[in-house]
């Protein structure tokens, strides 16, 4: 993050990681239940926008994960188009086999597949894919693909489908994918205040 910010290939912004391992009482840590959605929503975004001077639309907010937190990246956003515009999945898929998970129902066939991506479309302004072919259920990252390609998701200008070979490991390919994210993010609102902020921070950042 500090080297593409003083090379001025992201726009400066608050990376906030989460605890994605929270359980209600009495859940099985195997399963997913609302607890860290709920934690999310109702208590980490309120208060990084009472704490710090962020903007607080859907356009000046991403989410991302990896493995287990792509998974609840995807089912977040997808359940709550209103507060994320940038989505991005590291070795994570939506598809996963057809198998329901106990106590839980993911959002993605009803966005997807009942929707037609619709709303992807509509409200999304990237939508990140990533893996490598040593992932585990790489078919099923490939099946996303399909998924997307069949209903026009492929199709948005912030569409990115990414695998690496059998070359690069899960913890290289998450780093090189997040690398590649970030520098898609909050591109066009309030452009020239950005330009001028970063064009500042890089100035200052020579001259130490």
């Amino acid at each position: 993050m500090d080297n593409a910010i003083a090379e001025g290939k992201c726009v400066p912004f608050i990376v906030v990681m989460n605890n994605g391992m929270i359980r209600y009482p009495g859940c099985n840590l195997s399963l997913r239940d609302m607890a860290f959605e709920d934690n999310l929503l109702g208590s980490n975004i309120p208060f990084i926008e009472s704490e710090y001077r962020v903007y607080t639309d859907k356009y000046h907010r991403a989410i991302a994960g990896l493995s287990m937190g792509a998974y609840a990246s995807n089912d977040i956003a997808m359940g709550h188009p209103e507060l994320f515009a940038y989505v991005a999945a590291f070795t994570g898929c939506m598809y996963h086999g057809g198998v329901p998970q106990e106590n839980y129902v993911r959002p993605w066939e009803r966005v997807m597949l009942e929707d037609h991506g619709e709303m992807v479309k509509k409200e999304y302004r990237v939508f990140f894919q990533l893996a490598t072919t040593m992932e585990d259920y790489i078919d099923y990252v490939y099946e996303d693909n399909r998924i997307c390609r069949e209903n026009g998701v492929a199709d948005m200008p912030g569409y990115r489908f990414i695998v690496h070979d059998q070359d690069e490991t899960k913890w290289t390919s998450w780093r090189m994918g997040l690398y590649e994210y970030i520098k898609m993010l909050f591109r066009e609102e309030h452009a020239y205040e950005k330009r001028e902020y970063m064009e500042k921070y890089v100035n200052t950042s020579k001259n130490r």
